[in-house]
Order: structure tokens, then C-alpha cells, then sequence
């Protein structure tokens, strides 16, 4: 029954994708929405991210900005578009990578306008986050961490932001065992 529900979900998921926002979105809803669609749904990977960036015509980040957004690790093969969709425009990366020396795809959702409070209150509406693993700071920068279940496989959804420092935006992702 499991491996049933398994691929149900995933013919579900490779039918729903989110969609171009309407200008009476709210900018939180519309990245909790872009972020369970691309990242959660999609269980991060990236072959499927790729496929929507293309299907979409999302636009490579210039080389200047990929610089910036670039995981520090310069062996973590990875690759990031700008999507410039009315109300919210926003930044989607995906790498794949290793953490504790598991292999980890991960998918990362960035806002520089979106507060991350009213963000987190609409994600909270489709996924139970619960109290997370971490909670620190360092260097004016806010990292929360979650175990969530995802169609049965453990997931992390790890977001930072800065508004402690006055510093609206946020990055959000999602990190999954392929």
C-alpha cells in the first residue's frame, strides 16, 4: 500500500506545479507556495528543478550574482535562476552535495524583499514544521533547522535570514537523501 501511495503521490506531483502569481497575491504566500512546489514536492531534485527552470523560462543568474550565490564548498556542483514573477520575484538554487557523508540534494528558495515571519506563517498552513532541531545566531544571522517527514524519506528544512539586523529577505531549503 505504501509503494502505492508512493507512486500516486509522484504522478501527482510531476502534474502539479505551481503557477504564474496573480497580482493579488500576498508575496508570502506566493514563495510558500513556489517553495512546496519546487522544493517539497519534488523531494529537491534537481533533474525536476532543471526541467521547470526550462519548461518556464527561468534566467541563469549573471555571473556576478551566481558569485554571490554560489555554495562555498567550490566543488558542490550546483545551479541557480532568477524568476521575476509579479508579486514577488525570487531566487531558486539547486545543489547536490554531502552532509554527514550521505549524498543530499537540496533546493533553495531566496526572497531579499519577503519577510521571513509572514513566510514562515503561511508555510506553516500546508506543513507542520514543529519546534526546530536549531535555533541560533551568528553574525546577525538567523538559521532555523527542521526535521520534517517527506513521502516518507527524512528531510531538513533549514531557513536564515537577518531581520534582526533590520535586513528584510530570507533563503529557505529544502536538503533530501536522493
Amino acid at each position: 500500500m505504501k509503494r502505492l501511495t508512493t507512486l500516486c503521490l509522484a504522478i501527482g506531483i510531476s502534474i502539479v506545479h505551481p503557477t504564474v502569481a496573480t497580482s493579488n497575491e500576498k508575496p508570502a504566500f506566493q514563495l510558500a507556495r513556489e517553495f512546496v512546489g519546487h522544493c517539497l514536492q519534488t523531494l529537491a531534485d534537481p533533474k525536476r528543478v532543471e526541467a521547470a527552470a526550462r519548461a518556464l523560462n527561468w534566467k541563469t543568474l549573471d555571473r556576478d550574482m551566481a558569485a554571490v550565490a554560489a555554495p562555498r564548498d567550490k566543488t558542490v556542483p550546483w545551479q541557480s535562476w532568477f524568476v521575476d514573477t509579479a508579486p514577488q520575484p525570487f531566487m531558486i538554487a539547486i545543489s547536490k552535495a554531502k552532509f554527514r557523508g550521505q549524498p543530499m540534494a537540496t533546493c533553495t528558495v531566496g526572497s531579499t524583499q519577503a519577510s521571513v515571519s509572514d513566510f514562515l506563517g503561511e508555510l506553516t498552513k500546508v506543513i507542520k514544521l514543529g519546534q526546530p532541531l536549531a535555533d541560533y545566531t551568528e553574525v546577525g544571522q538567523r538559521s532555523r533547522v527542521w526535521q520534517i517527514d517527506l513521502y516518507g524519506k527524512p528531510a531538513m528544512v533549514i531557513v536564515n535570514d537577518a531581520e534582526q539586523m533590520d535586513v528584510t529577505g530570507f533563503t529557505i531549503a529544502a536538503m533530501v537523501t536522493p
